[in-house]
């Protein structure tokens, strides 16, 4: 069976060459980030989005740059209400972005993105989660989905910063400027500018520029 379809694969790229079969997707990637680009309150210029991207919530709540690049499947989710909770929530992201493919940007308050930032893929950002697990009681237990949306406070991401494959960043943290995390860190507190960080929870490896 595998042996076959090798054989249609081949027979296939005789049909319709690999780079006519790229020109396709791009193509259609235009046509679909033309659909979702006036969806937001506002969106700049040379936007992509891979298909498969999808947006939850308020997309008039997502503000983006010029010359922004989205991986397929990514998620941008502005919660304005959830059971009986309602938000106001803000995701800005800035000009010259490029996310990995399954990216997921979550919000019930605020997250702003800075300027040439680059991810690998898998990537979670998010000011929330279910429940404040500093006030949960045995008595007041619910599932997780039956818990109110909780937020520790806002996400920011300055300029320059990369961040590698399925890394997470969490609520109440800013990322400085410049700074590289290493993947599969998950950030719990604040890194400051030009610093390379790592590891659960993410910790500083090392300074590499000094302002």
């Amino acid at each position: 069976m595998i042996h076959l379809l090798r054989i249609i694969g081949v027979a296939f790229n005789f049909i319709i060459p690999y780079f006519l079969f790229i020109r396709v997707n791009q193509a259609l990637d235009l046509i679909y980030s033309g659909y979702l680009k006036n969806l937001f309150r506002q969106c700049g210029n040379r936007v992509i989005f891979r298909r498969g991207s999808r947006i939850i919530g308020d997309s008039k709540a997502i503000i983006i740059g010029q010359n922004v690049s989205f991986g397929k499947n990514t998620i941008l989710e502005a919660h304005i209400s959830y059971q009986s909770q309602t938000f106001n929530p803000i995701i800005s992201i800035g000009d010259s972005c490029i996310f990995g493919d399954y990216t997921h940007i979550t919000c019930i308050s605020s997250i702003k993105i800075g300027k040439n930032i680059l991810t690998g893929r898998r990537v979670l950002i998010t000011d929330n989660s279910h429940g404040d697990y500093n006030s949960i009681h045995r008595d007041t237990f619910f599932p997780p989905i039956s818990r109110e949306l909780f937020s520790k406070g806002s996400v920011t991401i300055e300029d320059d910063v990369w961040l590698g494959d399925n890394v997470i960043i969490l609520p109440g943290t800013t990322i400085g400027k410049g700074s590289v995390i290493g993947a599969n860190a998950v950030v719990t507190k604040d890194i400051p500018p030009y610093t390379i960080a790592g590891g659960n929870p993410a910790k500083i490896i090392k300074t590499y520029y000094k302002i």
